[in-house]
């Protein structure tokens, strides 16, 4: 299983990438459909990492539908289902908090950005009050439009606090990497999706009519001490994007 060998050394979370090997593994055939994986003792030696990191590598490919976690028995290959549309589809699991550059990696996309905002400005009262800062602080305000493969899917618009931000021009890529480095990574987030039609400006960014449906969220996440560091609005395009999430039973 030579895909698994090779270092991991990039900034994405180990977990990720841990995903994005197996996800490999799947997409090429090493373990055919219906077939289990080497056991998680096996495969977690084989990756070189812990088996609580491969448990949750695991854990967002069940929630996806990429594999079948059976107790006693294993992992499974999934067998992958008929599409009923002629596009593929972006799949976005709700469990974990991680950014879109993050997200779309582990599952083999390529992802870039253009930025169309990257400044520092006056809050608006709804973001000053999403932040629970004062109605006259500053912020750092960060819109782009992001590809995958390519192709323009969603219209993000980020806030933080300045002193969170205070130079936005240097976040290159991903923002959650920026965060980790000044040590200010959310670990929760609270977050709403509804859908709506697209907004003329953001069909025109998204190449595609006005009249088209659009995911919009919009989610508050917060730092380990408990304080709102980061308000997002992004409208996605429902033609290629669904969130996924796991509901258990009682």
């Amino acid at each position: 299983m030579g895909l698994v060998h090779e270092p991991m050394t990039d900034d994405t979370p180990l977990y990720l990438q841990v995903e994005a090997r197996l996800r490999q593994g799947l997409a090429i055939g090493t373990w055919p459909a219906d077939q289990a994986l080497p056991p998680e003792r096996q495969l977690a030696e084989e990756l070189g990492v812990s088996r609580r990191t491969l448990r949750k590598a695991l854990e967002r490919l069940e929630d996806e539908g990429a594999v079948i976690r059976k107790r006693g028995s294993g992992t499974y290959a999934a067998s992958i289902p008929a599409q009923d549309e002629d596009v593929p589809r972006l799949h976005r699991p709700l469990q974990t908090l991680t950014s879109f550059t993050e997200d779309m990696r582990a599952r083999g996309h390529t992802v870039t950005s253009r930025w169309l905002i990257r400044e520092i400005t006056a809050a608006t009262p709804d973001e000053a009050l999403a932040l629970a800062i004062s109605p006259t602080a500053r912020v750092a305000r960060l819109k782009r439009l992001r590809f995958a493969d390519d192709e323009p899917v969603g219209v993000e618009l980020a806030v933080l606090p300045a002193e969170i931000a205070p130079e936005p021009e240097k976040i290159e890529h991903s923002l959650y990497s920026y965060l980790d480095v000044t040590n200010s990574r959310p670990v929760r987030a609270l977050q709403h999706i509804r859908a709506m039609l697209m907004p003329a400006k953001e069909a025109e960014l998204l190449q595609i009519p006005p009249t088209e449906p659009a995911l919009f969220t919009r989610r508050v996440t917060y730092h380990a001490s408990g304080r709102p560091i980061e308000f997002t609005r992004s409208f996605y395009r429902a033609d290629r994007y669904d969130f996924v999430v796991e509901i258990g039973g009682r």
